[in-house]
């Protein structure tokens, strides 16, 4: 829940999305290594304009992720997150 407050808090819009009325679901995914740190970042979904790269940027400013555990041991842990975008009033 955190992360979905942070992404629409610090997701920027592009202007070319918005000139267009992009509106849709992104799916990013991405590798949280042992570390806490993501990467190996893949658009599953793009709505094209630049929503995609803008998705990926929000994500790699999410603070440090805690690493999942299996066994008690530190281990990479692949995630999707979806990110809605949508030009018009806020859906309720």
């Amino acid at each position: 829940k955190n992360l979905m407050i942070f992404i629409a808090q610090n997701y920027k819009y592009p202007k070319e999305a918005l000139n267009a009325k992009v509106s849709g679901q992104l799916l990013i995914s991405f590798v949280i290594e042992k570390n806490g740190l993501a990467n190996e970042f893949e658009v599953i979904n793009d709505l094209g304009y630049g929503t995609a790269a803008n998705g990926i940027e929000v994500l790699k400013k999410a603070e440090k992720w805690a690493p999942g555990y299996q066994y008690g041991m530190p281990v990479r842990v692949q995630f999707t997150i979806p990110i809605r975008l949508h030009t018009g009033p806020a859906p309720n």
